[in-house]
């Protein structure tokens, strides 16, 4: 079994195939066909390789990822105006069919491999690779029930004659859930144990079922009928699945194979990170490879093009201090500096450079995170700012590195994501190839601490 440090992309053959009683049919010698492809426990593997297509991360190519770019978010603010786009949502959707897919390619796999014989694969592989396609099943229907509730159980690769099914009637959100952590719960007896964070594991399944657990508990507390949803709270129901995400986050933490990154800058480092393989805090990655498979959320910000900014509700929350209280800055903390770039002639006719808004003595005194989060420096329309033209000890920088002039929709730019590439790798879309975290354990501690709540 391989460990996969590339996660890219990979095309694979179609193997909806039907059969045929005619004995003159004969399959193809020279490709692979539904018939001659489950012949090895490689072949399943290159087959479940397209699962990781699931993880977005930072996303591929020019697309957004999982990470930063939430519209639907009160702790950022576009460049414009965003509509809620959670409508009554029908089967067309894209994220219902794109679910059922994925659901198919694991239900294909879940039926091919149990019949492939011992000479062709191990039993022990063939569990591992079947908790594989249960887990990656799980996943989606995590998703799915997330987006709409309701929705209709399937165990077996659908053909267009399974009528009955395909048009069938929704199977009760709560019944798919209970489906959702059999499957979990049978991908953690099975996957194999190993330490490579792009690799499926044991360990992944525990996080993600950390994960759904989490979301299902909380749901069936809180949930009231009539407001999204059909039932109102069941706190027995909500108790399971509570503590099944103990019973994760206990095993994960208690292995002693993770640990917290220190210092602030072992915090950053899990965002802006070039190679997460090796980190203690990571549980499985997505790993980026320059100049053959990159990204963008580097350069979408820094570049120039105006950045999704936090908003104030959002950078408020950082306030909240260790002891409880709450930090409560004014004016007087914002300090005006004259920057090294940005040379302007003003209405005198006289030379002048752009004076920066430094917000550093407000940054110290929040929750350390925030200066990892935000420049120090504010940039709006008009006033731009330009990373590495000043430091918080107003010196000028070396900033032939990255000269782009940056402005935010709130006047507040995002540097977590940002990292010391080359300059046309930095600033460049599809050029960015710092890895990306998908589960961690600083996550798992959140939810144990959320669960025992």
């Amino acid at each position: 079994m391989k460990s996969f440090k590339y996660l890219i992309g990979i095309a694979l053959i179609s193997l909806g195939l039907a059969s045929c009683d005619n004995a003159l049919d004969k399959e193809p010698l020279d490709s692979f066909t539904d018939i001659n492809y489950w012949s090895s426990a490689t072949n399943v593997e290159v087959y479940a390789n397209a699962f990781y297509n699931q993880f977005l991360g930072y996303g591929n190519g020019g697309s957004y990822g999982w990470t930063y770019f939430k519209t639907l978010s009160d702790d950022q603010v576009g460049s414009g105006f965003v509509d809620w786009d959670h409508n009554s949502l029908t089967t067309t959707n894209s994220a219902w069919n794109n679910g059922y897919t994925e659901i198919k390619r694991a239900n294909v796999l879940l039926q091919k491999v149990p019949e492939m014989s011992e000479k062709l694969i191990s039993t022990k592989d063939k569990n591992h690779w079947i908790g594989v396609g249960r887990l990656m099943r799980a996943y989606q229907y995590y998703l799915l029930v997330r987006t709409f509730g309701d929705v209709q159980w399937v165990n077996k690769p659908l053909e267009t004659k399974d009528t009955e099914i395909l048009y069938g009637k929704r199977t009760d959100r709560d019944v798919v859930m209970d489906s959702v952590l059999a499957d979990l719960d049978f991908a953690i007896a099975n996957i194999a144990t190993q330490s490579a964070k792009c690799a499926w594991s044991k360990d992944l399944a525990l996080a993600m079922k950390s994960d759904i657990c989490l979301f299902e508990g909380t749901f069936c507390k809180y949930r009231k009928e009539g407001e999204g949803s059909v039932k109102g709270p069941d706190e027995a129901r909500a108790k399971k699945y509570l503590e099944e995400c103990v019973k994760a986050n206990d095993a994960l933490i208690s292995s002693g194979t993770y640990e917290l990154t220190p210092g602030i800058e072992g915090y950053q480092a899990t965002y802006n990170s070039l190679d997460l393989t090796a980190s203690k805090q990571v549980i499985f990655a997505k790993h980026y490879v320059k100049d053959i498979f990159m990204h963008s959320t580097v350069d979408y910000t820094t570049g120039t093009t105006t950045i999704h900014g936090i908003s104030k509700d959002g950078f408020e929350a950082f306030r909240v201090l260790m002891d409880n209280s709450k930090y409560v800055w004014s004016n007087d903390d914002i300090e005006e500096k004259e920057a090294t770039y940005g040379k302007f002639k003003n209405k005198a006719g006289d030379s002048v450079y752009a004076k920066k808004l430094d917000i550093s003595a407000i940054l110290t005194k929040l929750d350390k995170r925030a200066y990892v989060l935000v420049d120090p420096f504010l940039a709006y329309k008009g006033n731009g700012h330009v990373r590495n033209d000043l430091n918080s000890d107003g010196k000028a920088d070396d900033i032939a590195k990255n000269n782009h002039e940056m402005v935010s929709s709130t006047g507040l730019t995002i540097k977590k994501y940002y990292a010391d590439l080359p300059y046309d790798y930095l600033v460049s879309i599809n050029k960015n190839y710092t890895d990306a975290p998908l589960y961690w354990y600083a996550v798992i501690l959140l939810n144990q601490a959320e669960a025992k709540a």
